[in-house]
């Protein structure tokens, strides 16, 4: 019960089993067994204690899965469980989500399995042992194939493993059935020909099964089965994952546009790839589409983001700003918002702003270099240079290699007329860039004006009388 909510069905299945093969009556397996019965129904509160402290979101009837809409889907997938069962062609490893159907959809797999349940219900009172195999399909394909929705799943073969239990005893009697009739040498006849039926059974489902073993032979193969076999918005969501992967965007993009018809979290890859591939505006209505149509989701601040980053691109700057905006008020821990926001206000000119959200960045995230860099060139911009240097100084203390910190503390130094100190990141940069011929100018500028301001303080001093 801890470990598997089709368990839940167990305890009927032994009172079930106790009747069929043990007792006369169900009067008699009650006064029997009733202890082990009031036992095996109180394992039922472990499940409930589990599903209620940790309720699974997905599944019940506030997914957003109609009951009915889900019985429907039941029927027609319960049919082609029925059909795998038997021959195990074409399987599928993601049904994807429930499909909006109607009674005239799933007419003749009702008829098949609404048949099938009567059948078993008829076995039961009249050869209780056969009625049970089915009973036992029914029953253990309920928690999961029945009307409660789980909304994230509507099928999956692997729901068949209890039931096909007993299928296959179904099968074994069956055979047997058709072998022990008639006389001796009748038998021993129909024992060959089932030893060569089953011998190319085997030979069959052996086949089979290196065949679907190949096809998990990689994740691109198994995604391509999905969509062929039946297509569904997960399934091509999966595979655009894929040609990512494998750098065929275009072809991503393709299966992104294809599975947003019946899967919206598709919007949101669809966004990152369009920003990828320098389609902005196009970015920015997928990513705005994801967070109307799954305001819950996870990554709805992940997609905001996107969306400011793609909008100050285009330069709107000002809708960019809302969106970091809002991601500073829905993410307040993330230093990320507040640095985007001051590089908006660092393009705006508005640098007092920018300023005061790079500070809020670095009490989320002290001594980070990009921030510290970002900082001085703010503080540069609105001419504070002593700030600026400051900053700098802070940020090469960080990352002592950055060649790019190492010059705008350069620059900042240099601003200020302190150009003995400015040589000395100036002349670093030149070590570990010596291909950079700005870099090296500037220096060489720099060493000039220390020269001077030096002879001038020289001069100065020998000025001074005695």
């Amino acid at each position: 019960m801890a470990s598997k909510e089709s368990m839940v069905t167990a305890p009927v299945m032994v009172l079930i089993f106790d009747r069929v093969f043990l007792y006369k009556s169900w009067r008699e397996a009650w006064a029997g067994r009733r202890s082990l019965y009031a036992g095996l129904a109180a394992s039922w509160v472990v499940l409930g204690l589990i599903l209620w402290t940790a309720p699974r979101s997905s599944v019940g009837f506030e997914t957003g899965t109609t009951p009915w809409s889900y019985f429907l889907n039941q029927v027609q997938l319960i049919a082609q469980y029925l059909w795998l069962s038997v021959w195990p062609q074409a399987l599928v490893l993601d049904y994807g989500l429930p499909r909006a159907l109607s009674l005239g959809d799933v007419i003749l797999p009702g008829v098949v399995v609404v048949a099938l349940g009567v059948l078993t219900l008829v076995a039961l009172w009249r050869w209780p042992m056969l009625g049970f195999l089915g009973a036992w399909v029914f029953i253990t394909l309920s928690p999961t194939s029945s009307f409660v929705p789980i909304a994230t799943e509507v099928g999956a073969e692997r729901r068949m493993y209890l039931p096909m239990a007993a299928l296959a005893v179904l099968a074994v009697l069956a055979v047997r059935w058709l072998i022990v009739r008639g006389t001796s040498v009748e038998r021993r006849a129909r024992w060959r020909i089932a030893g060569a039926v089953i011998a190319l059974a085997c030979v069959l489902l052996g086949a089979r099964t290196y065949a679907r073993n190949i096809e998990y032979a990689s994740r691109m193969t198994m995604a391509e089965t999905i969509v062929a076999r039946r297509p569904h918005g997960r399934g091509r969501f999966l595979l655009a994952d894929e040609l990512v992967r494998a750098g065929k965007h275009e072809q991503a993009v393709a299966q992104f546009e294809l599975a947003t018809r019946d899967y919206p979290q598709a919007h949101f890859a669809l966004a990152t790839e369009m920003l990828a591939g320098g389609r902005t505006a196009d970015a920015v209505v997928q990513a705005q589409t994801f967070i109307r149509l799954v305001p819950k989701s996870p990554v709805v601040n992940v997609a905001r983001d996107l969306m400011g980053q793609a909008l100050a691109i285009e330069g709107k700057l000002e809708p960019a700003a809302e969106q970091f905006t809002l991601l500073t008020q829905n993410t307040p821990r993330d230093p990320n918002p507040f640095v985007r926001l001051g590089n908006i206000r660092l393009r705006q000119r508005r640098f007092d702003e920018g300023i005061r959200h790079y500070q809020a960045a670095l009490v989320l995230r002290p001594n980070d270099a990009e921030i510290l860099k970002q900082l001085g060139l703010a503080y540069s911009a609105a001419n504070r240079l002593e700030e600026a240097a400051d900053a700098f100084y802070r940020g090469v203390n960080a990352r002592p290699n950055d060649i790019a910190m190492l010059n705008f503390l350069g620059r900042a130094l240099g601003g200020m007329g302190r150009y003995a100190e400015a040589v000395g990141p100036l002349r670093r940069l030149v070590e570990l860039a010596p291909s950079d011929a700005q870099g090296r100018q500037n220096l060489a500028i720099m060493e000039q004006l220390a020269a001077r301001q030096a002879a001038a303080e020289a001069g100065k001093g020998q000025a001074l009388p005695q």
